[in-house]
């Protein structure tokens, strides 16, 4: 039975009246205990039953065998009631049935009881809740728990429910009270424990401030407590981790040990009862009854020792703290709080936790702090001696009155960028408008900085996020001192100097404590305007068109492609915007020229490249080559097609890993060709050529594969194409 449901039950000061009753000292098998021990811990500790319900069942078996399992008698029907229970007729044959399918002996206790178990988890089960939930565990509840079992389980003559009752009243209950310890131990002057409920099986914790009982946490000193001695064997129980004192009313509760077989008893010294487990109510305070609900096994915790002394190395702000300090024994991790001033006391300016290094690095702004170590295990912080330092302020650095600029990380590969709803992101998009920011000087040194385009300000909002807004929305324009050099980067910090400009998570930024990292450490570059460089592919001849491309110009207010002939006549002039860095023009047979005209969408400023000379053949027509299957094994097809403005067509397979030919054939005259070739990887293409020259198909790759039933296997792809595909997505 697997039932571990206990009633809430208050406390209450009993008045017990002993009626003197002889129980017989018979041995349980195998158990140095008197059978009516041997019931009493069967029903408390295996059916979770508390003291009054058990001795209310007790008083039955007295009165219906004496506790000898082997009693019987035969009733006036002819019928053999038989053990503990004096189980008749067909339930006695149910009894010794269950006993023989379970490996149990029927005239035994270990037998019978099982049955007990049996019919309480089926049959009777609402007879075992009603014990559970309706019987409270007191003088008087053992008087119910009596009659209720003989009216409903034993049925017996309803002469004898009085009697019954009164004998668990009057005998049982007194009688079985002394299971518990009377005594209170000492267990030491100042300790620290843990504590698990035995019928729970779990910790006695604090979680938000509520005494529970828990599984094993990993942050287990909210599992710890620590036990102060106060004299004559009483003990005040302080939580490690939240340095509450254990209490269930609210007043100052010291606390007795009483130890057992099995572990501890917690009696408090204001109500005189002890902790106990109820499965439905959770902890309560009842009164002593030796349950295994009332019984906790101790793991006594040994205390982490208290740090040597910290040390402490900083130069002037904005820079990195450092602090060091040698391991302390017992000690999981430890935690370093820092406050301002010399006082620690208040609110500490930073908390650093959970350290298990032996140092931790902090950014501050200049000032006078005072730090704490503490050292740290499950049975709290013990700390160190307070340390007092003074931390300077570096001088600003000055870049200029007013000028533009780009502010990058990372060696030049992200910009701060502007970014829908006045955010500011990180991102490696290219240089344009929204990467660009106005620096303006103050008298003070400091910097206001806004945004290109549209003059908003660079700021932060109550998240701490870097932020636009008008400059009209500040009491005081947003100022940001800079720090650094172009050899060691830039810091950017708030006017304060208690945060700096960071790097966040999904390319956002923020303002964080300086840190030292690359996330906070930047390039300021100066604007300029750089002159695009031309180039021209033509080698598809006048068949295909000439694919232009030029480098990106920062800020650029669109692009001009235009194309003359050798003379200087014009050909073509296209206008290219969107900061698009590429063009595809047709051109007669012929020899040109180029250039890339552009502006400055911030100076104005206007710039041509150099000229770009070409020449543009009367090449043939690009052949389009192609494989397929052929039935013999090894051998496969070629193909092409007719192109116009051919003279005669050459092709070539070569090894795909090593370049070398395996097939080479000049002056085909047709247009398909069948071959052989060994297992392996290859490229293939086809030439045509005139007198202008040449023109070469993509590439076709071929492998050739040995399939399980020895034919050759083809696949074909072409690698333009892929190329194509994965330049396409990695635009996307």
């Amino acid at each position: 039975m697997n039932k571990k449901r206990f009633k809430s039950i208050s406390s209450a000061v009993l008045s017990l009246s002993v009626l003197i009753h002889a129980v017989p000292a018979l041995t349980a098998s195998g158990e140095e205990m008197t059978n009516d021990q041997y019931v009493y811990q069967f029903l408390t500790e295996d059916l979770n039953l508390h003291h009054a319900a058990a001795s209310g069942i007790m008083a039955n078996i007295d009165q219906e065998c004496g506790f000898v399992p082997t009693a019987s008698c035969i009733d006036t029907n002819g019928l053999i009631s038989y053990g503990l229970m004096q189980w008749n007729g067909p339930r006695f044959a149910q009894m010794k049935s269950f006993c023989a399918s379970n490996g149990y002996a029927y005239d035994t206790l270990e037998g019978q009881l099982a049955y007990l178990e049996y019919e309480l988890s089926g049959p009777y089960s609402s007879y075992y809740d009603y014990l559970l939930y309706s019987i409270p565990d007191t003088a008087d509840g053992s008087y119910d728990a009596a009659y209720f079992w003989a009216e409903r389980y034993e049925v017996c003559s309803s002469a004898y429910f009085e009697r019954r009752a009164l004998l668990a009243r009057d005998w049982y209950y007194p009688a079985y009270i002394e299971y518990s310890p009377a005594a209170s131990v000492y267990m030491g002057e100042d300790f620290y424990m843990s504590l698990t409920n035995s019928a729970a099986g779990k910790v006695l914790s604090v979680n938000n401030k509520l005494l529970t009982l828990e599984e094993v946490s990993p942050d287990s000193s909210s599992q710890t407590w620590r036990f102060i001695h106060q004299g004559n064997n009483a003990y005040e129980a302080v939580n490690s981790g939240s340095g509450l004192s254990l209490s269930t009313d609210g007043n100052d509760h010291l606390w007795y040990f009483h130890e057992t077989g099995d572990g501890y008893m917690l009696r408090s010294s204001v109500t005189g009862d002890v902790l106990s487990y109820d499965e439905n109510a959770g902890l309560q305070m009842q009164i002593s009854g030796g349950s295994q609900r009332q019984i906790f096994t101790g793991e006594i915790k040994a205390p982490a020792k208290t740090p040597e002394k910290l040390n402490i190395s900083y130069s002037d702000a904005p820079s990195v703290t450092s602090f060091t300090w040698s391991a302390a024994e017992n000690a999981d991790s430890y935690r370093i709080k820092i406050y301002s001033g010399t006082n620690p006391d208040g609110t500490p300016y930073a908390v650093y936790s959970g350290i298990t290094k032996l140092s931790c690095n902090a950014g501050l702004p200049a000032g006078t702090y005072t730090a704490v170590l503490e050292s740290s295990n499950e049975c709290g912080f013990f700390l160190c001696e307070p340390v007092t330092f003074t931390i300077g302020q570096q001088t600003p650095a000055d870049l200029g009155k007013s000028f533009f600029a780009k502010i990058s990380c990372n060696g030049k590969l992200m910009y701060l960028t502007k970014a829908e709803n006045s955010e500011v992101n990180y991102s490696a998009a290219s240089y344009q408008e929204d990467q660009l920011w106005i620096f303006r000087q103050n008298e003070n040194g400091s910097y206001c900085i806004y945004e290109y385009e549209e003059g908003k300000i660079l700021s932060s909002d109550e998240k701490n996020a870097a932020v636009l807004s008008e400059e009209t929305d500040h009491a005081e324009k947003p100022e940001w001192f800079i720090y650094g050099s172009d050899e060691k980067g830039y810091i950017i910090s708030e006017p304060d100097n208690s945060s700096v400009i960071s790097v966040a998570e999904y390319s956002k930024l923020n303002t964080r404590n300086f840190q030292n990292t690359n996330g906070q450490k930047f390039e300021i570059s100066g604007y300029s305007f750089d002159t695009p460089v031309l180039t021209a592919d033509a080698e598809g001849g006048v068949r295909e068109p000439v694919k232009f491309s030029w480098n990106a110009a920062d800020c650029a207010n669109g692009y001009t492609l235009e194309v003359t002939d050798i003379e200087g006549s014009s050909v073509a002039a296209v206008k290219i915007r969107d900061n698009d860095t590429d063009a595809d023009i047709t051109l007669h047979e012929g020899e040109y020229k180029a250039v890339i005209k552009t502006e400055s969408s911030v100076t104005g400023k206007k710039t041509v490249s150099q000229e770009e000379f070409f020449t543009v053949k009367n090449l043939p027509e690009r052949p389009e080559a192609g494989i397929s299957f052929c039935q013999e094994p090894g051998m496969i097809g070629i193909y092409w097609n007719e192109c116009d403005g051919a003279d005669r067509y050459s092709y070539e397979i070569r090894n795909a890993e090593t370049g070398e030919a395996a097939v080479t054939k000049k002056n085909a005259l047709n247009y398909s060709a069948r071959l052989y070739l060994d297992a392996g990887e290859y490229i293939f293409t086809v030439t045509a050529e005139n007198a202008e020259g040449t023109i070469t198909s993509d590439e076709i790759a071929i492998t050739m594969r040995e399939g399980s039933d020895g034919e050759a296997e083809l696949t074909m792809k072409s690698i333009l194409a892929a190329m194509k595909q994965a330049e396409e997505e990695t635009q996307n």
